[in-house]
């Protein structure tokens, strides 16, 4: 569950911090200030949220379970329990290992543009080069329908991003390192691609049992209305709809695929802006509504796993 501020959570920094330092001016850094806090927090939290969305989906798993054997009288299980989740431990740890990749290459291109320098970056591209090759090999021992379709795009992607990474290491110049930059665009969306896939399929599956759930709670309100049960059982068979109906509002805003598509969007933008010699008013207005959109995105299915967990 997400508490507290959220969106200060600093598990990742943003591309926009590389893109300054290889594209804009000393004179015009401070500028741009604003929006690199704004878009490192952003980054923080759709992956954040994306985490928050893998754990939630074992949960309701569970809580599906639970709920099929009370209301049919039959025992509870721990061997059917941990059966009943869609990801086992290795299945949710090789997701989250997924999404730290994604943090750790916004934190190589964070030192990028903290040293400025190629040489500097090389150990710690080297490091998330291993990362990538360890997260390969795991993936390709997954087994199960659960996993198929992440199996196969991740494992079409992680060589593409890891042949991104060496041109970071190879990179001798301030240009080379901005082609690097601009190169390592579509491997890095591709790689996001993949997790927006998995979580799709997670959140249509979540869906899917909370739509059953409400159902359920209809059911349960008119059974025991036509029984003539007392007003304290009324009382908590409306209360459960109201939970559930409240559940169901902010679900749908919940999925951090939104905030992960507004952050190719704005990551994109980003690029086109400092490959341009000389950026006008017009390209920061440009990257302007980009970032906000990738902020704003953030910020609602942040807001919104908040409200849904705490449920």
């Amino acid at each position: 569950m997400l508490t507290g501020q959220w969106w200060k959570v600093t598990a990742s920094l943003s591309p926009v911090l590389v893109l300054v330092a290889l594209g804009v001016g000393c004179e015009d850094q401070a500028r741009y200030q604003g929006l690199i806090s704004k878009f490192h927090d952003a980054t923080a939290v759709v992956i954040a949220t994306a985490k928050t969305t893998y754990v939630e989906l074992n949960k309701a798993e569970r809580e599906h379970y639970v709920d099929l054997q009370l209301a049919q009288r039959k025992p509870i299980e721990a061997f059917e329990l941990a059966k009943s989740q869609v990801l086992d431990a290795q299945e949710t740890a090789l997701r989250m290992s997924s999404l730290d990749v994604l943090g750790k290459y916004s934190d190589l291109l964070v030192q990028l543009a903290t040293t400025q320098t190629p040489a500097s970056v090389e150990s710690k591209t080297t490091d998330l080069q291993q990362w990538v090759v360890t997260l390969s090999g795991d993936v390709d021992k997954l087994a199960g329908t659960n996993s198929a379709q992440f199996q196969a795009r991740t494992k079409s992607v992680l060589p593409l991003l890891g042949t991104a990474l060496q041109a970071f290491v190879n990179a001798k110049t301030g240009a080379a390192l901005k082609k690097a930059t601009g190169d390592a665009i579509k491997p890095v969306n591709d790689f996001i691609d993949a997790l927006e896939t998995d979580m799709r399929l997670a959140h249509a599956r979540e869906r899917n049992f909370l739509s059953g759930r409400r159902s359920d709670a209809y059911v349960h309100y008119k059974v025991d209305l036509e029984a003539k049960a007392d007003g304290a059982k009324l009382r908590a068979d409306a209360d459960s709809i109201l939970l559930l109906e409240g559940q169901w509002e902010t679900f749908e805003s919940e999925s951090p695929i939104a905030g992960l598509e507004a952050m190719k969007q704005a990551y994109g933008a980003l690029v086109e802006f400092v490959r341009k010699p000389k950026p006008s008013g017009a390209d920061y207005t440009t990257l302007l509504g980009a970032v906000d959109s990738f902020v704003n995105a953030a910020r609602q299915v942040g807001l919104a796993v908040q409200t849904f967990t705490a449920k």
